[in-house]
């Protein structure tokens, strides 16, 4: 709520051995007072992977408005300059090829609908979203390609303070014929916001000839979760959890007998700094360098929130501040 206008800023520094991550966003959702939010957003990024280091800058505007009732359509243009430096000479060619393609010009569309009682810790209701990003064709660029996603949260209460949590994604995402889709564009999964027990990006296709993991043109996940309350009045709350989902090449077939999958247990906690996260979990069916187990945490939230929905304007004349961490422990 800056300056008490109802106004985000917002800014994230990520600094780890091997990334380096900076993002500066603003977002007023109410335009000279209308319906209409605008937000933009600029950022430099930089990390360091097993066979090549990615570094990038850019930026986005973006518009959103609501359709009907909790429907909101969002519309964006970004630019982004990535530049893929220390290439392995072992690495993949599919990774070579990335190193002669910079910028990537795109629109992206998406529509949202959420009707979740409240933005964490939410008990009933839903969240859905679907969007189209295109690259290249009339809008120049290095790169060029489509890409779809769609996800579905909903969250049913099974007695008064529990509730099952159930969360379906998938993606698609195929180059245009008059460009170049990069291999950092492509899908990866494993991590805290995907599947559990993988570290982030485990779950890939592998190029054969290499061995290194070049991402997916087709991915799918789902969670399930059932959380249960450990002190109602601190906030603490318990979760069992499972996990499944792969990713696929191009010419390979959705494949939903071919998987990988996860359970576990962990916390949540609505701490005095925003939602605290820690998940275990543990991979059913491991193979080759993959790890058997895993511990991830996380923590993120608001000072000072009034706890409205997204697209009502704050009354209050505070400023709140955002502060998020994330490690992972192995």
């Amino acid at each position: 709520n800056l300056f008490g206008l109802g106004q985000k800023l917002s800014l994230q520094a990520n600094v780890s051995s091997n990334s380096n991550k900076f993002n500066l966003k603003f977002t007023d959702p109410h335009l000279f007072d209308s319906k209409l939010l605008i937000a933009f957003s600029a950022y430099n990024w930089e990390r360091e992977y097993d066979d090549y280091t990615k570094d990038s800058q850019g930026g986005s505007v973006s518009l959103g408005y609501p359709l009907w009732r909790q429907w909101r359509l969002n519309m964006g243009l970004g630019i982004d300059d990535t530049n893929l430096t220390d290439v392995a000479d072992n690495a993949s060619q599919v990774i070579k090829d990335s190193r002669d393609y910079h910028r990537t010009d795109s629109v992206k569309m998406a529509l949202h609908r959420d009707t979740r009682n409240r933005r964490d810790g939410a008990s009933k209701g839903s969240r859905n979203n679907l969007s189209m990003k295109y690259a290249g064709g009339p809008l120049c660029g290095d790169n060029s390609f489509t890409k779809l996603e769609a996800s579905s949260n909903w969250y049913f209460p099974v007695s008064k303070n529990t509730t099952f949590h159930p969360k379906l994604t998938a993606g698609y995402i195929a180059g245009n014929s008059e460009g170049h889709l990069p291999v950092f564009e492509k899908f990866y999964l494993g991590g805290l916001s995907s599947i559990r027990s993988f570290d982030n990006g485990q779950i890939s296709p592998i190029d054969p000839v290499t061995g290194n993991r070049i991402g997916g043109n087709k991915m799918w996940y789902g969670n399930l979760e059932y959380i249960f309350p450990l002190a109602n009045t601190q906030g603490l709350s318990g979760v069992i959890f499972y996990d499944i989902g792969n990713v696929y090449d191009l010419d390979q077939r959705w494949e939903l007998e071919n998987y990988k999958h996860s359970a576990g247990t962990g916390i949540r906690w609505m701490s005095p700094i925003g939602p605290l996260s820690l998940m275990w979990g543990y991979n059913l069916d491991p193979v080759d360098d993959e790890d058997t187990q895993n511990w991830e945490f996380s923590i993120g939230g608001a000072f000072l929130s009034s706890g409205l929905p997204p697209t009502r304007r704050p009354p209050t004349t505070r400023t709140k501040w955002r502060v998020k961490c994330n490690l992972q422990l192995k």
